[in-house]
């Protein structure tokens, strides 16, 4: 393995002036996401760089990204606060969120399933007042053996929800 990161990905609610609107909530590492994301990371993903926007994200715990389709629907421009209700089999949390940045795309998102608002993961805990489930991507050597690293993974009790990809 020679890269890793913990993901969330939870069902969010928005709560802005026209009312709300449902998506997703990707919570992230910010430190250790690009070690995993550069891999696949592509030019046409945003307008700003992986390591601006997770510059941008590293400013304020509440920081988010959302979408370029969604801040011009919803008029929001870098740092409105959004309102967000994200929840997971019991987690929960409502949280003032301030927007840095939008994207196109981003890994595990399309546009056409609906917003999504990627967030620093250790806020939406310390909102949630609780650490719970998430996944770990990890980014291997290409020889990698793969029934190996899942019988590792799950020794060590990470379980089978690893997005493993090559550099």
């Amino acid at each position: 393995v020679e890269a890793a990161t913990r993901i969330s990905d939870y069902n969010a609610v928005t709560r802005l002036s026209g009312g709300t609107q449902s998506g997703r909530f990707l919570g992230i590492d910010r430190v250790d996401f690009p070690k995993v994301a550069s891999a696949s990371w592509r030019w046409d993903y945003a307008p700003s760089s992986l390591g601006e926007m997770m510059n941008a994200m590293a400013l304020s715990p509440d920081a988010v990204l959302v979408s370029r389709e969604f801040m011009d629907i919803h008029r929001l421009k870098p740092n409105d606060i959004i309102r967000v209700e994200a929840s997971l089999q019991g987690a929960r949390a409502e949280m003032d969120m301030r927007v840095v940045g939008g994207f196109d795309y981003f890994p595990t998102w399309y546009p056409e399933t609906g917003p999504l608002i990627v967030g620093n993961l250790d806020y939406f805990f310390q909102e949630a007042q609780g650490q719970f489930p998430y996944r770990v991507w990890f980014v291997t050597e290409k020889d990698m053996d793969y029934l190996d690293l899942r019988e590792d993974i799950w020794e060590i009790n990470l379980g089978a929800e690893a997005l493993i990809s090559t550099s």
